[in-house]
């Protein structure tokens, strides 16, 4: 099967806004590699609401990103 990056992030994308937080966590770091900037929204989000362990993992996520330790694939 061949799959299109674009219709995976589309596939994603109704995950990063879903009312489930876990779910939002786990969108936001799956899709990362290939819609950064959605992911980004999700998992900043998540960091800013301060309920755990949501933001913290949302949170330590971003920052592997930000500091160049995690570079997703």
């Amino acid at each position: 099967m061949n799959h299109d990056s674009h219709e995976d992030a589309n596939l994603w994308g109704h995950s990063l806004t879903h009312e489930d937080w876990q779910v939002r966590l786990k969108a936001g770091i799956h899709t990362y590699a290939i819609a950064p900037e959605e992911a980004r929204k999700a998992l900043q989000w998540l960091r800013e609401t301060r309920i755990a362990p949501f933001c913290g993992e949302g949170g330590f996520f971003l920052s592997g990103i930000d500091r160049g330790e995690y570079t997703p694939t």
